[in-house]
């Protein structure tokens, strides 16, 4: 909702979105500072975006309201669509952005691992991605038997 356009490394070969401190944003914790990769086709698809621009931040919306005493978001109609197109693909979650990134989590996590998982969700302690954030869809069954001939 607050990310900025100078946020966003476009081009070459690792795209990248950094995740930081802005006048309309506060990461969480240290550890929530960094860079996220994004692939070729988001890129290319975001690079469209930014030429009809009319703001600095990458989606459009209202002025920030940093006073606000509850959440504001900017975005509202493309927050408002995003959860009605999660909601139509079956997620019935409370808070259906939570539940996506929850699953992207959980995708990491099934195919690079929990430490993997963690740095990508910018957790400061991998307690808290392995207890809140990840589902392991693995089934993990250890061949004993074999070992013991039975």
């Amino acid at each position: 909702d607050s990310l900025l356009w100078v946020q966003l490394a476009l081009l070459g070969e690792r795209p990248t979105v950094e995740i930081r401190a802005t006048e309309h944003f506060l990461p969480k914790s240290e550890s929530s500072h960094r860079r996220v990769d994004i692939d070729q086709g988001f890129a290319k698809f975001l690079m469209g975006k930014m030429g009809a621009a009319t703001s600095e931040f990458v989606l459009e919306g209202t002025e920030p309201r940093p006073e606000s005493k509850y959440y504001h978001y900017r975005a509202d109609s493309d927050f408002r669509a995003v959860t009605a197109w999660l909601r139509g693909k079956g997620v019935q979650a409370r808070m259906p952005l939570h539940a996506l990134r929850k699953e992207w989590g959980s995708m990491i996590n099934s195919e690079h691992g929990l430490k993997e998982a963690s740095v990508a969700l910018g957790h400061a302690n991998i307690g808290i991605t392995a207890s809140t954030y990840v589902d392991s869809r693995k089934r993990l069954v250890t061949g004993v038997g074999d070992i013991l001939g039975a």
